[in-house]
C-alpha cells in the first residue's frame, strides 16, 4: 500500500494571531519568527496525531493481494487509516490490461469520520464480483478527503494550542534546548494532543 498527495491544502493550519492566543511570546518582536515556524509546527502535530489538519486530497493505492486479504479478514471491510477522512471522492479498480472502472458510491459506505480513531470502508455483497480481475500492483485507488476543514478555525483549539507550545519552545531555544526543557515541552505537547492520537496507523 502506498499513499500520495493529490491536492495540497489551500490555507495554512494556523495564523499568527491564532498561535499568539496561546503563546507567551505575545509581543510583535517575535512575529516573523513565529510565522516562519507555523509550517513546521503543523507537520509536528500531524506526525504525532496521524491526522491532517487542513482539508487535502490523498490517493491510497492498494495492491491486489493486500486488498483481497483485507476484504477476507475483515468481512468486506477495509480499514483506511487514522487519518481523519471526511469523504471518499472516488474508488477506482484497475484490470490487468490497465483499464479502469470507477465504483459507484452505492457499493460502499464510509464509517468513522474526522474525529474517529480510524476510518473504514464497508462494501455490499455485489462488490466482490467486481474485484475478481485486478492487476497485481496499484490495483485499487481510493481518493479521500482528509482534514478538519478548509481554514484554521475548523481545527480543534487543543491542536492549535499544541502548535503554539512547540513554536514557543523553538523561538526560545532554537537548536540549543536542554534535555530537561525538551522533555518538559514534549510531555506537555503529548498531553494536549492525547485525545486526538491513536495507536492504529495503516499507512
Amino acid at each position: 500500500m502506498r499513499i500520495e498527495l493529490t491536492t495540497s491544502p489551500v490555507n495554512p493550519a494556523a495564523t499568527l494571531a491564532g498561535v499568539k492566543l496561546y503563546s507567551f511570546k505575545n509581543t510583535d518582536v517575535f512575529d516573523a519568527k513565529i510565522s516562519s515556524l507555523i509550517e513546521s509546527a503543523t507537520k509536528y502535530v500531524e506526525k504525532y496525531t496521524g491526522r491532517k489538519l487542513i482539508d487535502q486530497t490523498w490517493t491510497i493505492w492498494i495492491d491486489r493481494e493486500e486488498y483481497n486479504d483485507r476484504l477476507i479478514a475483515y468481512l468486506n471491510t477495509i480499514t483506511l487509516s487514522t487519518l481523519n477522512v471526511s469523504a471518499i471522492n472516488s474508488l477506482t479498480l484497475y484490470a490487468p490490461n490497465n483499464t479502469s472502472s470507477i465504483i459507484s458510491a452505492s457499493d460502499y459506505r464510509l464509517s468513522g469520520g474526522i474525529l474517529s480513531a480510524s476510518n473504514r470502508l464497508s462494501f455490499n455483497d455485489q462488490f466482490s464480483a467486481k474485484t475478481s480481475n485486478l492487476r497485481l500492483t496499484d490495483s485499487v485507488a481510493i481518493e479521500v478527503v482528509t482534514g478538519y476543514g478548509s481554514t484554521d478555525t475548523d481545527i480543534p483549539a487543543l491542536l492549535t494550542q499544541a502548535m503554539s507550545i512547540m513554536i514557543d519552545h523553538w523561538v526560545a531555544f532554537g537548536s540549543k534546548s536542554s534535555k530537561e526543557a525538551l522533555h518538559e515541552v514534549t510531555s506537555n505537547f503529548k498531553a494536549i494532543i492525547a485525545p486526538y492520537t491513536s495507536t492504529e496507523n495503516y499507512f
